[in-house]
């Protein structure tokens, strides 16, 4: 009941400048698009990965900050709907899905990328040698590294976890023949 309240400001703010002169005509919606990226910079921002301590233990802090990110970024979603189907489609603005995920490559991905695969590549490796390892954080962090590569980390994906991975890969073998 109380995201309803919510989703009706959204839909009444976004709709209320559509008929007005041309230059005012979104600039409700434009408030409410910055008013997205705000927020979902506040959620990032709220508690910090604090990076000094250990590698496995900022892993583990990305992955849990991840998770929490997702839940805030589909309810936003759900709450931002008009404006992603009307606004951003008139305006020729970057889909919210994009923003969002682009505000935790910048605030969060980009400063911990190295670590967040230089971890899993360990993980890899023991899992491997038949150790036990953690293969529902491995799964979450193979997916934000997905996530991340949809916008300009692109080349963090490939540089940082793939590249690394195929030679680690053929070294193993290498090894096993």
């Amino acid at each position: 009941k109380g995201s309803m309240g919510v989703q009706f400001i959204v839909f009444a703010a976004a709709t209320r400048d559509r008929v007005n002169d041309a230059d005012k005509q979104y600039g409700a919606q434009e408030e409410l698009y910055k008013h997205f990226q705000e927020l979902l910079t506040q959620v990032v921002n709220r508690q910090p990965v604090d990076m000094a301590l250990g590698k496995e233990a900022i892993f583990h802090a990305v992955i849990r900050k991840w998770r929490h990110y997702r839940v805030v970024q589909r309810w936003m979603f759900k709450t931002f709907a008009y404006l992603t189907r009307f606004y951003v489609a008139h305006c020729n603005k970057k889909p919210l899905e994009y923003v969002a995920s682009s505000i935790f490559f910048t605030q969060v991905f980009k400063s911990v990328s190295a670590t967040m695969s230089s971890v899993l590549l360990n993980f890899v490796a023991h899992e491997r040698q038949g150790d036990d390892v953690d293969k529902e954080a491995m799964r979450q962090a193979v997916e934000l590294f997905v996530a991340m590569s949809t916008n300009e980390g692109a080349t963090a994906h490939t540089s940082e976890f793939i590249e690394p991975c195929l030679k680690e890969t053929a070294a193993f073998y290498k090894r096993e023949s």
